[in-house]
């Protein structure tokens, strides 16, 4: 999975710039229609707009 976040919360960055794992919820319309396990982080990364990249797996 690889999930990409807009550069707007430096605290936000830094915390998940430190983090061993993640899980993601997926919504649509207001209803949850997915929510992951937790997934390791495997890498982070910046895109050539300044975003986070988050690259995890089970």
């Amino acid at each position: 999975m690889e999930l990409t976040l807009p550069d707007a919360d430096p605290q936000q960055r830094c915390d998940m710039e430190r983090s061993t794992w993640i899980q993601y919820k997926l919504y649509r319309g207001g209803a949850l229609v997915y929510s992951s396990g937790h997934l390791e982080l495997r890498e982070t990364r910046r895109d050539d707009n300044g975003a986070l990249v988050l690259s995890a797996s089970p």
